[in-house]
């Protein structure tokens, strides 16, 4: 039978139904494909309508002005839905405005959000717009009310057609988990219940058997492990061999997945760098410019070097773009061109892998809210297909779906293969499966954060290794220094402490309840659970104080105190001589000696309750883990507070609310680590970017950072002609940055008429978000009246939904920071014009920035600013520059808006750090039309 359904949506003015109001309402009725009848009215809202609203849905306040009120229209609103269930896209926003009016509180709701969970596990965006893109629905979604109504209308009848692809088994388990709540109201169970026949509906209330839902035994099966060859036996890679397969027909011209392969000599002369660090192990500096095709010139010579000699070759990346690119582009079609079976495989962290067994603990319990069930949706759809349990073959979004990802992950640092084994999960266990297929795999690919895991961890994440390719080198000090920086947040710290409960509630309860069951002294247990709950009280007094004292401790440092942005306090040697301090120092002596008891009394607990089954170790697995992170806090916090340490950067970070405090530390140098544990240990290291240079071509600023002085360099240009494809303009007009009123003006005017002229087509980097919002404000409506769309990072849209929508625009300009510097891919004539708005130097008040610049000068180099600060930003400059030609046949300009370059001596190592392209310097009012004549050459 097929029903009548409403599909609604509303225009409003706000995101609050107690004080926004309704401004448009559409509705579509509906059976099946028919369009039945619409309801399309604009609402008067009875005040204006913020400037943001007007900008999004194109209703403006002379629209609205004479429209009836809301209450003029719910009556006939009310007779168009009836009682037909309604169809919403995120239905419960436009449902908590109507019910401000009692209107449809008994209809059945349908959720194309939660729908779209169960039948689009991997969507890569759940906004109406991009589901309508993704399923290829012709009407757009337009922030108008009867126009979104009937996209939700489409997006329901196609996803309804796909959802008949879902095993009935997974329905009827998913029916089964969404009415175990009654408080968790999901809105795709309607529509799941109409999929099944009369027997079905008549769901079991037990849990279903995994094997009927998902099975890891079907995982990739495994291999042997790999047996090395000792060094006097390994066989040398022939490299003449190699380079005719680059030739201009060789066996990569003859690939069909390399249509536009060509011979590139640069290319060749990596690889054979490549080829002979591995041969004759070294080390090795290689930097490659953009167009040469490093990721081929290194993988050719690594996977047969790695085939021939049973060896292993571990591939690092810092992005997960270039990892994919990697694993699903390059190595596939190596495994077409070469005449071996290589086995290469992309290993990631524990998180990145689902726990059977912590999953269907959670199908136990059941769903506590939407958020859950969608997720386990998600889960359930996906595992039927899935062969590795890898989370990034779906999409969770949002803190709330991260949130259970980490309930149901393989993060638990406790888990071990015996644990699983006697369920005879560990044989199809994902992390087990993954940690096998490494072992066998002559190829690694992994990404800095586990490299570096493995490095902290004593090498017992990745399986050894004796041969490194580092791309995206350029990122391995800041790689390093986050993978070993320290964080203790207050919210965190109590929260772990309240986790525990006390006997009444918690994990604690548990404990009780267990030992109940096995008999144990419950009297004498409880007794040792009440102490530990008043401990917890005492830690939980004195966490808030010594916080405070770090608050008060913070007010006394530095300037401005009550600006708009967060503070990092420095704690310098100086700082710990304070009368602040001593006060910081004597409350954490209260706060530590609280804790320990704590400890001691929980580790006590922990042994005495033991564990006989599943429940038991499921509790005393989060025991232990609440163990093991009060111990990591407070040894790192004691380590911090009561002794300064010459290897460790210390500071606070407080929000500019004074709301958010964090106790925060990382490495001061990390050279030593990356010595100790890759040049002196690997037999080769092989790091690539396209920017290890600096100034003159130099590698003396990678060199000196990461204590690379033994390894060989090699520079190899890129192929592209700059001379003929890029012009570098400076406006020699403009203000310098420290005018700041007069440069952010010359910035926007400058922006809005170069963009004119060029029809958008542009990329605008800036350093900071702050200033990004302001000229997006300020350049938006005089773009956009001229055709020209403005996308910018400051609004909701991910990056990925912002680059493919500045792909696909006809005139648009895209503004972004910090990662749209680098790994932006935008070949042809939609990316003609990448703007730097200044250089990207780091802020030097930055704890790290500031901690490692004073170490720079101590050791005996002349300025910090000129030896660590400007080679920096160097390399970040030339990431920017960059963007801007990707393929031979791109033509563009570069626009350096900050004036610094030419007017300061140490402007000229940025300009003599680019290739020789033509340059223009000229006044700000003839850029636009240089601009113009430059493009249309």
């Amino acid at each position: 039978m097929t029903r009548t359904m409403v599909a609604i949506d509303l225009e409003t003015t706000g995101l609050d139904p107690s004080s926004d109001a309704i401004i448009e309402i559409g509705a579509v009725k509906f059976s099946g494909d028919e369009e039945i009848d619409t309801f399309d009215e604009l609402i008067n809202p009875g005040r204006n309508i913020p400037p943001y609203v007007i900008q999004l849905t194109s209703i403006n306040n002379e629209m609205v002005s004479k429209a009836p009120s809301i209450y003029a229209k719910i009556s006939e609103l009310e007779q168009f839905v009836g009682n037909a269930p309604i169809v919403g896209h995120n239905i419960q926003f436009d449902l908590k405005f109507l019910s401000e009016y009692k209107l449809f509180q008994n209809n059945n709701r349908i959720d194309t959000m939660h729908l779209a969970a169960c039948v689009l596990p991997s969507a890569a965006r759940y906004s109406l717009g991009s589901l309508a893109m993704h399923l290829e629905i012709e009407l757009p979604a337009t922030h108008r009310a009867l126009a979104d109504a009937k996209v939700t209308w489409a997006i329901y009848t196609k996803m309804m057609s796909m959802a008949k692809d879902i095993p009935s088994n997974i329905v009827m388990e998913l029916l089964r988990l969404s009415r175990m709540n009654k408080d968790v109201e999901w809105g795709a169970q309607l529509p799941l219940t109409d999929l099944l026949d009369e027997p079905q509906k008549q769901v079991s209330r037990r849990t279903q058997e995994n094997r009927n839902l998902y099975n890891f035994d079907e995982l990739s099966p495994e291999s042997e492990s790999l047996s090395p060859r000792d060094d006097d036996n390994r066989e040398e890679l022939d490299i003449p061999a190699l380079e005719a397969m680059f030739s201009s027909n060789g066996l990569l011209s003859k690939s069909k997945d390399l249509k536009n392969f060509e011979y590139r000599a640069g290319q060749v002369a990596m690889m054979t760098n490549v080829a002979k660090a591995l041969s004759h192990p070294r080390h090795l500096l290689a930097e490659a410019g953009t167009g040469i095709g490093k990721s081929l010139a290194y993988l050719v010579p690594a996977i047969q070097w790695a085939y021939t000699n049973d060896e292993r070759v571990v591939v690092s990346t810092n992005t997960i773009n270039l990892q994919d690119q990697l694993i699903n582009k390059d190595v596939p079609i190596l495994s077409e061109v070469l005449d071996m079976e290589f086995r290469a495989v992309v290993q990631k962290g524990r998180g990145n892998y689902i726990c059977p067994r912590r999953f269907d603990k959670l199908r136990e319990r059941g769903p506590n809210n939407a958020t859950e069930m969608n997720v386990l949706a998600k889960l359930l759809v996906w595992l039927t297909k899935s062969k590795t349990g890898d989370r990034s073959e779906i999409n969770l979004s949002g803190a709330g779906e991260l949130a259970v990802w980490r309930q149901i992950s393989a993060e638990d640092e406790k888990c071990t293969g015996q644990r699983c084994s006697k369920d005879e999960l560990s044989g199809g266990c994902p992390v087990y499966r993954a940690r096998r297929a490494a072992e066998s795999a002559h190829l690694v690919v992994v990404n800095h954060a586990l490299l570096l895991a493995d490095v902290a961890s004593e090498r017992r994440v990745l399986p050894e290794y004796k041969y490194l390719i580092i791309d995206e080198a350029h990122h391995l000090e800041d790689a390093t220094t986050m993978g070993l920086s320290f964080a203790a947040r207050q919210t965190d710290f109590e929260r772990l402490l309240n986790n525990l409960g006390s006997s009444k509630s918690g994990l604690l309860k548990q404990l009780v309840t267990r030992a109940s069951k096995r008999s144990i002294n419950q009297q004498q247990i409880k007794m040792d659970i009440d102490e530990i709950s008043d401990s917890i009280a005492n830690v939980l007094v004195h966490s808030a104080s010594f916080f405070k004292a770090l608050q008060t401790f913070s007010q006394y440092q530095g300037s401005n105190r009550n600006g708009p942005y967060d503070r990092r306090i420095l704690i310098k040697a100086e700082s710990r001589n304070s009368s602040e301090w001593a006060s910081v120092e004597l409350v954490w002596e209260n706060l530590h000696n609280t804790l320990v008891t704590t400890i001691d009394r929980l580790i006590g607990i922990r042994d005495m309750v033991g564990r006989d089954n599943d429940e038991d170790e499921e509790v005393q697995s989060n025991i232990v883990s609440i163990i093991g992170k009060l111990t990591d806090f407070d040894t790192r916090v004691n380590g911090l507070v009561t002794e300064a340490q010459d290897d460790q950067i210390f500071w606070i970070h407080l929000s500019n609310d004074g709301n958010m405090l964090a106790i925060r530390s990382a490495p001061l140098n990390v050279g030593p680590l990356v010595q100790e544990h890759l040049w002196y240990e690997k037999n080769a290291v092989i790091m690539t970017s396209a920017t290890l240079t600096t100034n003159g071509g130099q590698f003396s600023f990678i060199r000196d950072r990461l204590y690379a002085e033994d390894a060989d360099e090699v520079a190899i240009d890129s192929p592209f002609d700059y001379k003929k494809s890029t012009l570098l303009c400076i406006p020699s007009d403009v203000a310098e940055p420290p005018n700041k009123e007069r440069y952010q003006k010359d910035l926007e005017n400058g922006i809005v008429e170069l963009c004119k002229a060029t029809n958008g087509r542009a990329l605008i980097l800036f350093t900071s978000h702050a200033q990004l919002r302001d000229t997006a404000y300020a350049i938006r409506g005089k773009l956009e009246k001229e055709g020209v769309t403005v996308y910018d990072q400051a609004g909701s849209a991910s990056r990925h939904q912002m680059l493919t929508s500045f792909k696909n625009a006809d005139k648009a300009v895209l503004l972004g920071t910090q990662s749209f510097w680098e790994g932006i891919d935008v070949a042809g004539a939609s990316l003609s014009v990448v703007v730097i708005a200044r250089l990207p130097f780091d802020v030097p008040s930055d704890p790290i920035i500031q901690s490692r610049s004073a170490a720079v000068e101590q050791d005996g180099q002349i300025n910090a600013f000129f030896d660590y600060l400007v080679p920096k930003a160097i390399i970040r400059f030339r990431q920017g520059f960059g963007r801007l030609i990707r393929s031979k046949k791109d033509r563009g300009l570069i626009v350096v808006f900050d004036r610094r370059v030419v007017t300061k001596s140490y402007g000229r190592t940025f300009l003599e750090s680019l290739p020789e392209c033509k340059e223009w310097r000229g006044n700000l009012s003839d850029l636009p039309k240089t601009a113009a004549m430059w493009l249309n050459k």
